[in-house]
């Protein structure tokens, strides 16, 4: 069983006034930190170790550097009041969606103690059904990397 994941995409405000959404993307964090979380802990298949390690996990200070090829998602709404405006970002080429002199050289993660942000749902469109956005989003191609939900943006644990 996969520990639950919680909290929210990773707002990037830029100096030209745009804003960039990291979206989350299931399994990330945890797999990114598999090969340090097996060196401090017996998981193969051991419920005890599993355990011990779901607990120690909070009290550790994982580090890791995400590779290019697991990056998640981005996008960025053309008009934050409308989420039919939304649009894919490329890392590999953010000076085509910002301008020029935006790069992305690398992303890190690490664990934190401190509390899961709530503050994202003020930064996002309203994804409600005043939107359209429902019906707009169930009408693209499958596969079209606008087809999001308030998932991608926020996971709270329950």
């Amino acid at each position: 069983a996969r520990a639950k994941e919680i909290g929210e995409a990773v707002v990037v405000d830029l100096p030209n006034g745009d804003t960039l959404f990291a979206l989350l993307k299931a399994g990330q964090a945890f797999d990114a930190f598999l090969p340090q979380i097996e060196a401090d802990y017996d998981i193969s298949g051991s419920c005890g170790g599993m355990r011990a390690m779901a607990e120690g996990l909070s009290s550790r200070d994982y580090q890791a550097v995400i590779a290019a090829e697991n990056y998640p998602k981005f996008v960025r709404f053309r008009d934050i009041t409308d989420p039919t405006s939304i649009e894919p970002v490329d890392p590999d080429a953010l000076a085509a969606s910002f301008g020029e002199g935006y790069v992305l050289r690398q992303i890190a993660i690490h664990t934190t103690d401190q509390q899961v942000t709530r503050g994202i749902a003020k930064r996002l469109p309203s994804f409600g059904p005043e939107t359209g956005f429902d019906g707009w989003c169930k009408g693209l191609p499958f596969g079209d990397p606008r087809q999001v939900s308030r998932y991608d943006f926020q996971r709270n644990a329950k």
